[in-house]
């Protein structure tokens, strides 16, 4: 959600929008937020390696846990943010999603790699649109900013042309009054 409302035009309002969407779902934001926290600061530095060795010891990080209850259960039910939540852990290690290592991943997280195959396009599709959306967004502030400089510019020419006029009517109202002296 923090990526696709990041290029949310008024500041503030994703985070309110996201917390709502949260909250909609029976969760408490900041619970939420703060386990982001957690899971992003403990993957700083990590390898794939690093990981999978944590998730195999069950090492009591964030991590480890999700996979351990995702191990205990009969049949985990796979659901999109799930998989793409798996994909964007993979990402944040620098290991791309390809069949060999979605297999060693999903085997240590207990997760079927067909299903997360489905979604793991979906990761990158997001971060593509976003990008593109932003992309957009600052194209329109770049017209929209030409469009304001062309305005003030043609603004200025309007007054410069009057000042002249002005001036000009001036030169004339003097020279008539010298003509007449």
């Amino acid at each position: 959600m923090d990526m696709i409302m990041s290029p949310y035009p008024v500041a503030g309002d994703g985070e309110k929008i996201t917390d709502a969407l949260i909250a909609a779902l029976d969760m408490d934001p900041a619970t939420l937020r703060g386990d982001h926290k957690a899971v992003t600061e403990w993957l700083a530095g990590k390898t794939e390696a690093d990981v999978l060795a944590a998730v195999a010891s069950n090492d009591g990080s964030k991590v480890a846990s999700a996979a351990a209850t995702i191990k205990g259960q009969k049949e985990f039910h796979h659901t999109r943010p799930s998989n793409v939540g798996l994909v964007a852990v993979m990402d944040a290690v620098g290991c791309k999603p390809d069949d060999e290592s979605l297999k060693r991943w999903t085997e240590a997280f207990g997760m079927r790699a067909p299903a997360v195959q489905r979604n793991a396009g979906l990761l990158k599709e997001y971060q593509e649109k976003v990008a593109n959306a932003m992309q957009m967004i600052k194209s329109a502030e770049i017209m929209e900013k030409k469009r304001m400089a062309e305005a003030l510019e043609a603004k200025a020419k309007a007054a410069q042309e009057k000042a002249e006029s002005a001036s000009s009517k001036k030169d004339e109202i003097k020279t008539a009054e010298k003509a007449e002296a």
